[in-house]
């Protein structure tokens, strides 16, 4: 199977493999390596550039003494031998190779576009023409926009030293920058979190995980469903939204049976890496329903909602909304937006599951969301899709390969 890494449960939930850890310890150990190592190729580069620079001062010196003499050389003939064909030939001859050598600098000068900008604090080494002919070695990278995706215009070439490089020379920083820029969006799925009840998974996972790893507010962290993030309005979700803002990552999450939807509705839709979202904070967003977002270079289609089997025991506008199960309107926005992408994506995210998969986890079957699990049912037959990750049934199964029910496994998806 492909397409993730899954965290196993045994007596905590969200353990990290102990060879991992150690791994990504070694790796940071090895990039404080590399800055103190780089530190002092940069101090060798600065000695290097001031020689070259002295040589290239006393090369142009000694071309002028040397275009001066000559220069003198030809009006002192001039004045004493008749000017006759040959005479002239003679001294065109002297001054193409100069004129060529004035070129010759000229050029090189222009291709020198590495030696006046620089934005983190450290000399130049020079222009890109020394880099590629000088031996050192270089490679080229292409360079990824916020979501992932190639800016296929724009070609980096690294040196050895860890500088930076456009494609026409300009000097744009170093290595350690332009890797933490170009690497993708991190991606973590989690199933149903219920308000503050089951967000300990969570928070353990991520404490963990950023004792020997980097996570930024530039990766991603979808919970699928049953989120709780809006519910009684007031101090309850308020300690929720704190958690949630404090993780490490942004908080993508689908809506599921569990929501106050009358709150819910209150925020603003906007557009978001191709789809319709809510901020319920800056680093809190609500993927619609039906959406398809370009999130980390992979598409993704989301689908919330589901049914209640506990209705009875709820009050309408209190802890139970009809909007938990999806509209018709909702429905038609589904499949508009997949057909817009040619019915292919990467990953489905839903609260619950197609039919047929449904079956497979459960014998029996409550009745009420039969609508919703064969509409995702169709889709599953319509849709070219890698691995399909849903929550809602509290459990951590797999059916068929890639369907992917989560509950208390955080998975990692892979870049």
């Amino acid at each position: 199977m492909t397409g993730r890494k899954r965290s196993k449960v045994k007596e905590r939930p969200c353990m990290i493999p102990r060879a991992a850890k150690e791994i990504r310890k070694r790796i940071i150990l090895e990039k404080e390596d590399y800055l103190i190592i780089l530190e002092n190729q940069i101090k060798e580069i600065e000695k290097k550039e001031k020689e070259e620079e002295e040589r290239q001062k006393a090369e142009e010196e000694q071309r002028k003494e040397e275009e001066n003499a000559s220069e003198a050389s030809s009006q002192s003939v001039e004045s004493k031998t008749p000017a006759t064909e040959t005479s002239v030939t003679e001294v065109q001859a002297t001054e193409v190779p100069a004129a060529t050598s004035v070129q010759t600098t000229e050029a090189a000068a222009s291709n020198d576009n590495g030696t006046e900008r620089h934005g983190d604090g450290y000399t130049i080494p020079g222009p890109v023409s020394n880099i590629l002919s000088s031996g050192r070695g270089y490679s080229k990278n292409w360079l990824y926009d916020e979501n992932g995706n190639i800016i296929e215009s724009t070609v980096w070439y690294n040196d050895i030293y860890g500088y930076v490089y456009d494609i026409n020379g300009n000097y744009e920083g170093w290595n350690m920058y332009y890797i933490r820029r170009m690497r993708m969006a991190r991606i973590w799925l989690a199933g149903d979190t219920h308000g503050e009840i089951d967000l300990g998974k969570v928070a353990d996972y991520f404490d963990d995980l950023i004792l020997y790893d980097e996570v930024t507010k530039e990766d991603y962290l979808i919970i699928l469903g049953d989120v709780g993030v809006c519910w009684d309005g007031g101090a309850g979700d308020a300690f929720v939204q704190e958690c949630l803002h404090n993780l490490p990552c942004t908080v993508l999450f689908i809506d599921g049976n569990h929501e106050n939807f009358d709150l819910l509705e209150q925020y603003p839709e906007e557009e978001w890496h191709g789809g319709n979202v809510q901020y319920i904070q800056e680093d809190i967003i609500h993927l619609m329903r039906g959406q398809v977002y370009e999130i980390g270079g992979r598409r993704f289609f989301t689908f919330g909602g589901g049914n209640s089997i506990d209705r009875m025991m709820r009050t309408t506008g209190i802890s139970w909304w009809p909007e938990e199960m999806p509209s018709d309107i909702e429905y038609s926005e589904g499949l508009r937006n997949l057909e817009r992408v040619g019915n292919h994506v990467d990953y489905i995210l839903t609260h619950t599951c197609p039919k047929h998969v449904a079956e497979q986890l459960v014998t029996i079957m409550y009745p009420g969301e039969e609508p919703l699990q064969q509409y995702l049912e169709e889709i599953s037959k319509s849709v070219d899709f890698d691995t399909w990750y849903f929550g809602h049934w509290h459990m951590d199964e797999e059916v068929e390969g890639r369907y992917i029910c989560l509950w208390n496994e955080i998975v990692e998806l892979e870049e």
